[in-house]
């Protein structure tokens, strides 16, 4: 049951018109993002308190242990420094043994990123590249997720 005054974001979560800039993308200069608002990042929405519940119970939906990975998965790399995203398909995975734990060196190759590298524990979470299929069934799930929360974002008590 959303409200009326609700908007929905692209992925069907619960947002509002971004209460920091006005729903205009725009806030007060700074030297680094000019006139970007900091709230709802220029996008002039924001979620709300359901919306950003559900979208992390989406989130979390999409990660994976990385002992459970296969060579042919794909996975999301990140390059923390340049703030870049991308799905890269696992070529090699090799577990070690060190001070006594199991380590994962997990290779990816991507053809404009090149090769990289992750090593990790086995129950590390990992965001896996899913099938569309698949990702369609958990956002559904999420959204209907976020019908069974207040507008605080909590679990309703009662039933609706």
């Amino acid at each position: 049951m959303t409200k009326p005054y609700a908007l929905t974001c692209k992925l069907g979560f619960e947002c509002i018109t971004c209460s920091r800039c006005g729903g205009t993308g725009n806030y007060s200069w700074n030297a680094i993002n000019g006139t970007r608002c900091f709230k709802c990042r220029g996008a002039k929405i924001a979620r709300t308190k359901r919306g950003a519940a559900a979208a992390n119970v989406y989130a979390e939906s999409l990660k994976v242990p990385a002992g459970s990975l296969v060579v042919g998965d794909t996975m999301q790399c990140e390059d923390y420094l340049a703030g870049k995203r991308w799905f890269a398909p696992i070529v090699s995975i090799v577990a070690t043994e060190r001070d006594g734990k199991v380590v994962l060196d997990i290779t990816t190759d991507h053809p404009k990123a090149g090769k990289s590298g992750l090593v990790t524990w086995p129950e590390y979470l990992v965001r896996k590249g899913w099938l569309t299929v698949d990702k369609t069934a958990k956002l559904q799930l999420a959204l209907d997720y976020q019908d069974t929360l207040t507008a605080t974002g909590t679990p309703r008590k009662r039933g609706a």
